[in-house]
């Protein structure tokens, strides 16, 4: 992170917004910069001369002082959320560090629930919420770097709603039993359609993927706690501790046990 990031925006707040049919807005020129991603419907940003289409699952940056006109989607009413950072002060270095970014990415499940945490936040009042959301909002954009920084063919594809749904749902239960029905009724679709998607997008099956985030999750259990193996397989999900040690051998081809002596030397 480069040294100037250590700067603390001043204000920083989200929402949900729509467009009707055929909307035009702008010129848009603010101080702060601004976070869109795409929910439904579609949008044409133009920006100094250059035009870029944002499709559901994608998010836009909006950088200081550079007027942009949204066009929005003829044909349908367009969604979308947001996230406003706003600065004192914009040093050269932040500026640069700002341009730096991607001007475009695909939205994947850890950048969609940052922002509807962010909206749910911002609409709180029981507590007072302008350092939770600055922390957010500095949480939000060293997220978006980090995924920017990656090469493209690593980064996540644009993935349809209803996938990102199903993976949050799998990445917040996967500690009970999951049938595929549960997660496909969640994403709001069939079951066929559900592992066509996963198929598609992430190369896999929901049950591989739901295994995947068992195993990550026990990784981290292993490494950073002083929990049994038995009680880190409970609470992972796995049927046993016999699947477990089973499941996560034939990843690492290690034991549980073999993992966490490594880890800790």
């Amino acid at each position: 992170m480069p040294e100037t990031m250590r700067i603390t925006p001043r204000e920083g707040y989200f929402g949900v917004s729509r467009s009707a049919p055929g909307s035009r807005h702008g010129p848009r020129m603010k101080q702060g910069i601004q976070f869109l991603a795409m929910l439904s419907g579609s949008l044409k940003i133009e920006v100094e001369g250059e035009t870029r289409h944002l499709l559901p699952g994608n998010m836009a940056l909006l950088l200081p002082q550079r007027p942009a006109n949204f066009r929005f989607d003829a044909q349908q009413e367009s969604r979308y959320s947001w996230c406003q950072i706003d600065f004192d002060d914009i040093s050269p270095g932040l500026h640069l560090y700002l341009n730096s970014l991607a001007p475009q990415l695909p939205v994947d499940p850890q950048m969609e629930q940052m922002m509807e945490l962010g909206v749910s936040i911002t609409g709180s009042r029981h507590i007072n919420n302008h350092r939770v959301l600055i922390e957010l909002t500095q949480t939000l954009l060293h997220y978006y770097s980090a995924l920017g920084a990656l090469e493209e063919e690593a980064r996540p594809r644009a993935m349809p709603r209803g996938l990102r749904q199903a993976c949050r749902y799998i990445s917040t239960h996967y500690q009970q039993p999951l049938a595929l029905e549960d997660i496909a009724q969640h994403a709001h679709c069939s079951v066929n359609h559900l592992i066509n998607l996963f198929k598609h997008y992430l190369n896999t099956t929901p049950a591989r993927y739901l295994r995947q985030v068992r195993i990550n999750q026990s990784e981290v259990l292993l490494k950073h706690t002083q929990q049994s193996v038995n009680k880190i397989a409970e609470q992972c999900g796995f049927i046993s501790p016999f699947h477990f040690s089973r499941v996560f051998k034939a990843a690492h081809a290690l034991s549980p046990r073999q993992f966490r002596d490594r880890f800790r030397g």
